[in-house]
């Protein structure tokens, strides 16, 4: 009930001044070389925490995302002396520190007219522009006196409003009569903008989609006017129902998450014109029947498995709640315990509101767990892929973290970095940004052996692989080179480090060069790491190095790595491919 009952937008509000000399977020005095997965990364803030300020009279944690760079955006939602209600974005260096080049010293804050404007999730284009969803609520004229509408905010990506974007950096969607509200948003591959939450028609809320142009203009060609609303039945599931989660498919079918009346889970699939989809559960929805179950969050897996993450239970009673469905709606009985994954985290009411899979295909889920009815603690777990707590994380697969002792600390958001770190955003009795980063998995060494075989669907490129092959070469004819890509699919971070390219010795001194690039799953969009060379010659030992310098933080999706070596003279250089040649990054931290 955590999430559910603060996320409503006409809320009770808990005034408490918080001092922050009590938060313990001074910076720490000693560095843990090598912290356990789920400790605090005292390398952040001051040891594991960060207190983020918009420098107004109350702050609440909405949404979380890390940049491709690596640095970090919360929106926040700020309560001014005043009353007013804005949206807040700040964006932060990887270490916490504040990026001057972002708004005004990191920060930026709305002043849209009406009573609110209020943040729910958040989204960052491949072009680096942010987009935020929630709401607007204004003085209505009639028998509702305020209502509210399902509203897009754009920035560009120094953190000005997009004019170009909707009204002035805002867009609208409004269903019916009462009060409307995006609760999660999702960016489609042709830029698009998706956002599902709440659509109310007569006091009865309804799943509600809303699809935008990349002007902020209502799509047409989703369900005619851009809006889709889904109704359920009353009954014995209650009434009224809300979208907390979305997701698009890589077809361009919509899947969203959300609560059907105060106690069953719903999943409803979308054509790409809006439509439900009829192949998916029965007649393109799934209401589960585990009891007293609401869901806040949902991460698909890749092989198109669906988890929704949420609570079970009531008030006092309610606990971590996992499901797992099949692509078609379907419980996956495979996973937990008939498909689902139950956690008590000895607290009287425990919530997850934000749920995401890391690159080795553990689950990690966030949220708080409340001594009721005030004490709270962001609480984070770490399951396997089955569903079962994962003992290597924490103490037996779960961490608390207290912020302010005997004081209300609720989670919010929580995103997996591509180096494996958690971070968490969350607030401090509804007055106080707070995030907090956990350690992730250790740095490994990648290595990947060149072959001589091309790599399947890649024109022009030979294959770099995880085996090491035992004989054959190639000779690499200068000056234009030769190129090798990486196969399987590289997923995580390289350190600023040098990169390492070991070689059979020479017999003779031929200046070489080598360059380290990145590249999309079909060899192509192709980022340079870095570059170096040498002189390959004769040498006492087996092999020789050439470092390849990669001189910042490298994210890496779904991407290949691709080595090219190309000798600086006409002459041909014959490059074997043993298990002596072989290309070595040591700051790797990921998957393979």
């Amino acid at each position: 009930m955590i999430r559910t009952l603060i996320r409503s937008r006409i809320r009770s509000r808990l005034l408490l001044s918080v001092s922050f000399l009590s938060l313990g977020l001074a910076s720490s005095s000693s560095i843990a070389l090598k912290a356990a997965e789920g400790d605090l990364d005292v390398t952040f803030g001051g040891g594991g925490k960060l207190h983020v300020s918009f420098g107004e009279t109350q702050d609440e944690a909405a949404a979380l995302a890390v940049q491709s760079d690596g640095r970090i955006v919360v929106a926040a939602n700020v309560t001014a002396a005043d009353g007013s209600r804005q949206i807040g974005v700040a964006r932060l260096a990887p270490n916490g520190a504040l990026d001057p080049t972002f708004g005004i010293n990191g920060r930026v804050i709305t002043s849209f007219p009406g009573i609110a404007n209020l943040a729910e999730a958040l989204a960052i284009q491949s072009d680096g522009k942010i987009v935020v969803a929630g709401s607007t609520v204004e003085v209505a004229v009639g028998p509702v006196n305020v209502r509210g509408d399902m509203a897009i905010v754009r920035f560009n990506a120094n953190g000005s409003l997009d004019t170009s974007f909707g009204n002035g950096g805002l867009a609208k969607a409004r269903f019916g009569q009462r009060f409307d509200s995006a609760n999660a948003v999702a960016i489609q591959g042709d830029g698009k903008i998706v956002a599902a939450g709440i659509a109310t028609f007569f006091f009865n809320p309804r799943f509600g989609l809303a699809r935008f142009n990349t002007d902020g203009s209502l799509d047409t060609s989703f369900d005619f006017d851009g809006k889709v609303d889904s109704p359920f039945g009353g009954g014995e599931i209650g009434i009224g129902s809300f979208a907390t989660a979305l997701s698009v498919l890589a077809d361009g079918r919509i899947v969203a998450a959300g609560t059907v009346g105060t106690n069953r889970l719903a999943l409803v699939r979308y054509q790409a014109n809006g439509e439900e989809d009829q192949t998916f559960g029965v007649n393109g929805r799934t209401v589960d029947t585990v009891n007293a179950a609401g869901a806040n969050a949902m991460v698909i897996q890749p092989d198109g498995r669906i988890i929704v993450a949420g609570r079970t239970g009531f008030a006092e009673a309610a606990d971590f709640l996992l499901a797992r469905y099949d692509a078609n709606g379907a419980r996956d009985l495979t996973f937990g315990t008939d498909g689902l994954a139950i956690t008590d985290i000895n607290a009287t009411e425990n919530e997850i509101v934000s749920v995401a899979l890391q690159a080795d295909g553990r689950i990690v889920a966030a949220g708080t767990a409340l001594t009721f009815p005030t004490f709270g603690d962001y609480a984070v777990a770490r399951y396997d892929a089955n569903g079962v707590l994962d003992p290597t994380f924490g103490t037996g697969g779960i961490v608390t973290t207290d912020i302010v002792d005997s004081i209300f600390d609720r989670t919010q958001a929580m995103v997996i970095q591509p180096d494996g770190r958690i971070l968490v955003a969350g607030d401090v009795a509804l007055d106080a940004v707070v995030l907090v980063r956990y350690a992730g998995p250790p740095p490994h060494e990648l290595a990947f052996f060149p072959h001589g075989a091309g790599t399947p669907g890649t024109a022009g490129a030979l294959t770099m692989t995880l085996t090491a092959p035992t004989t054959g070469s190639v000779l690499v004819n200068g000056p234009t080179g030769q190129s090798w890509l990486s196969d399987p699919l590289v997923n995580g971070t390289l350190a600023a480090s040098r990169v390492q390219l070991l070689l059979p010795c020479s017999g003779v001194n031929l200046p070489t060069a080598v360059r380290l690039a990145t590249t999309d799953a079909a060899g192509a969009n192709e980022q340079v790491l870095g570059e170096g060379s040498a002189g390959l010659r004769i040498c006492t030992t087996l092999t020789q190095t050439i470092d390849v310098p990669v001189t910042a933080p490298v994210t890496l999706t779904a991407r290949r790595l691709k080595l090219t070596i190309r000798p600086l003279t006409s002459l041909p250089l014959p490059v074997p491919v043993g298990s002596r040649t072989v290309l070595r990054a040591t700051s790797f931290v990921g998957t393979p």
